[in-house]
């Protein structure tokens, strides 16, 4: 990671994606160079309730669940709570990418969704809250600044977590160009435009 990344993040909170939990909980030793780079520079993790969620439902036992538990509980991180402005957030987020991203077989998630939502709030009066995930097609550049790529060498496979900035004037944008898109109205359609 270069000087002028570290000092962005410094200081600053960086929400882990679902995967990364699973991955970490898993491969701790292949990770851990990447947590100990982020507690030098003293950034502080953060898990939203949907991250939370989606790791804990993925326990398939008891046993499972219980050490999917202690990692959650072993992290020093902070949790971060959906709310109604969140949702409506999420929600015209995923106005926009449904309207960006429709000939696409990329799909997006409600969590992912909120993530976003959580990235717009606490990102609008200054920088403060980054992301971080493996699932880098999960979030388009239509929206985010991919800031970083750091590379974690899990030997059967190489893993790359891209870290995300939210990008306000890029929402703005998106959302302006969503809210003047009409429905073509009934005289605007004549018989002789129907294919068939």
């Amino acid at each position: 990671m270069n000087e002028s990344i570290k000092a962005r993040i410094k200081n600053k909170h960086l929400i882990l994606d679902t995967n990364i939990l699973i991955n970490a909980s898993k491969y701790w030793g292949q990770y851990s160079d990447f947590f100990n780079l982020l507690n030098s520079l003293e950034v502080k993790l953060v898990i939203d309730d949907s991250i939370k969620f989606e790791f804990l439902r993925g326990a398939s036992t008891k046993e499972n669940l219980v050490q999917n538990e202690e990692f959650l509980l072993g992290l020093d991180k902070a949790d971060l709570a959906v709310n109604k402005e969140i949702f409506e957030t999420a929600r015209e987020i995923s106005n926009i990418y449904v309207r960006n991203i429709r000939n696409s077989n990329q799909k997006i998630s409600f969590a992912d969704c909120l993530i976003a939502g959580q990235m717009k709030k606490y990102n609008e009066q200054r920088e403060q809250l980054f992301f971080a995930t493996e699932n880098n097609t999960d979030f388009p550049l239509l929206l985010f600044d991919r800031i970083h790529i750091h590379t974690i060498d899990l030997e059967s496979r190489i893993s790359n977590v891209g870290i995300y900035m939210f990008n306000k004037d890029k929402f703005q944008t998106r959302k302006n160009v969503f809210m003047e898109i009409k429905e073509p109205k009934k005289e605007d359609i004549r018989m002789e435009d129907i294919p068939f």
